[in-house]
């Protein structure tokens, strides 16, 4: 080991003081004077304006719900051309909402599924007799034959029980003779007073 004690030269004093300049140098060339956020990196720069980075560091994928592949699936069905790389939740005809999130990469972005069943918030109405379900809308159906006496409006429904033909003032029976006890008019009125004391005096005299 030299002596630290011995005299040297100046170009040998030279060559030193070359080597501390190359050693500074290369350690101002490593100064970060400049940083930007871009393509999911941080790139660092050794001044403004710079194009090429000192170093650049990756950031982790920023993961977003993409509105477009995001639904809600009446009647699900499992397909891989559907949900590629997704797991079969084994749902298939219940009430699916379907998430899609996917990654802000420009080249091969994450893409993820989950479905989540809705079965238990959604209702499945079936129609029964009489009833009618078109479109989220329930309504009651109408029989056609013609001794239907009900009617509906916006009010609701409605029975009135009429005879066509009837003359008014006359007193309705239930028809014979397989007629199913429709109810017709008899043809007869209730006799007023003036009849009935007109046939009393007719009987018995004035």
């Amino acid at each position: 080991m030299a002596s630290t004690d011995n005299l040297v030269k100046l170009v040998q004093l030279r060559t030193a003081m070359t080597r501390v300049k190359t050693e500074l140098d290369n350690l101002d060339a490593r100064n970060f004077g400049d940083a930007a956020v871009a393509d999911g990196q941080i790139k660092f720069f050794a001044k403004a304006g710079d194009t090429t980075p000192l170093k650049t560091l990756d950031l982790p994928e920023e993961l977003f719900l993409d509105q477009v592949r995001t639904s809600f699936v009446p009647t699900f069905l499992f397909s891989n051309a559907s949900y590629p790389d997704a797991t079969n939740p084994n749902l298939d005809g219940k009430p699916v909402l379907v998430l899609a999130v996917k990654g802000d990469k420009k080249t091969d972005p994450t893409l993820t599924y989950s479905f989540v069943n809705l079965e238990k918030l959604v209702d499945t109405y079936t129609a029964g007799n009489g009833i009618d379900i078109t479109e989220n809308v329930v309504s009651a159906k109408l029989d056609p034959a013609t001794d239907n006496i009900l009617t509906v409006s916006a009010s609701g429904l409605k029975g009135t029980a009429k005879v066509a033909g009837a003359t008014q003032g006359n007193i309705a029976v239930f028809g014979a003779n397989g007629a199913n006890g429709a109810i017709v008019d008899s043809g007869y009125t209730v006799a007023p007073d003036a009849d009935i004391n007109t046939m009393l005096t007719n009987v018995f005299g004035a």
